[in-house]
């Protein structure tokens, strides 16, 4: 493996990890995220000696480093809360009124 394709696949599963994990906090989520846009970013810039998109798009096939399945996931568990959130908020606005 290139160092080149290591090196995305450790960023993204660093990013990700940090994303999905339980125990990361705002900042650092915010931060990761901001990583995984630009991985995409880079991965996107076309450049007529550089394999960046096809590497980002060859680790999307494995489930460490595949950023869709890894984001919806992610999006499917954290819903629930934020839903709760939104109606206890909304709750207690109608209360004062």
């Amino acid at each position: 493996m290139s160092s080149t394709v290591s090196s995305m696949k450790l960023t993204l599963q660093d990013a990700l990890d940090d994303v999905t994990s339980t125990r990361s906090s705002f900042g650092r989520r915010n931060r990761a995220l901001a990583v995984l846009e630009q991985q995409l970013a880079l991965a996107c810039v076309q450049s007529s000696n550089d394999d960046t998109l096809e590497t980002y798009l060859n680790l999307q096939d494995a489930f460490e480093s595949n950023v869709s399945s890894r984001i919806l996931a992610w999006i499917q568990c954290t819903t629930p809360q934020l839903e709760l959130c939104t109606s206890k908020s909304s709750t207690s606005k109608r209360a004062r009124y």
